[in-house]
């Protein structure tokens, strides 16, 4: 409180002589646990929702409360995040109490996979003992500029009728891991020959 000696003056007749000695006391206040649990039922923490790959870092933030006080990043605590924060696969983020908090705990969040679809287009002939095939096929979904390789393989060569289906070559900057392919393919028919 800093409080002096001097501060003080004797009022009592009966004492001539009084010496006055301060013991100044200390109020201390200790930074508070910011960890959420059983013996702390103020804190709450809810972890960032999941997100879709985009091809972008991806940086969610958890929303940390003490009571109803919605608790500040940079003044309360900080964060950090697992090395990956792009690619599919799961986030953990590390909070850092600060100021009036201490301790750390982690949360996590999902980075899912994109959807991608592929089309193929389908052709139909009359037998004539050559295969039938339809290069003509689109790729749709790819983000953020990211590239792959679409090859039609389906052959029909017999009368009959089948799938053209495809492969998709990861040769550009896009990832296999980092999407679902869904498939509408063309269908190739061969007819028969009339042997008039």
């Amino acid at each position: 409180m800093g409080l002096k000696a001097d501060q003080f003056q004797n009022t009592n007749g009966n004492f001539k002589k009084v010496t006055f000695k301060v013991a100044d006391g200390k109020l201390v206040i200790t930074a508070k646990n910011i960890v959420p649990g059983n013996n702390n039922k103020d804190l709450t923490a809810a972890a960032p929702e999941d997100v879709v790959y985009n091809g972008e870092s991806q940086q969610q933030k958890p929303v940390v409360k003490d009571g109803d006080k919605v608790l500040e990043e940079g003044t309360d605590y900080d964060l950090t995040y697992s090395k990956d924060t792009k690619n599919v696969g799961t986030v953990t983020v590390t909070i850092n109490g600060k100021g009036n908090y201490d301790g750390k705990f982690d949360v996590t969040y999902e980075i899912t996979r994109a959807p991608l679809t592929v089309t193929t287009e389908g052709g139909s002939k009359v037998y004539d003992g050559k295969p039938l095939t339809n290069e003509v096929g689109s790729i749709a979904g790819l983000v953020n500029g990211e590239t792959a390789t679409l090859k039609t393989t389906g052959s029909q060569t017999e009368v009959g009728t089948s799938d053209n289906t495809y492969a998709i070559a990861w040769d550009g900057t896009a990832k296999e891991s980092n999407y679902t392919v869904s498939a509408t393919v063309g269908k190739l028919e061969v007819t028969a020959q009339s042997i008039n």
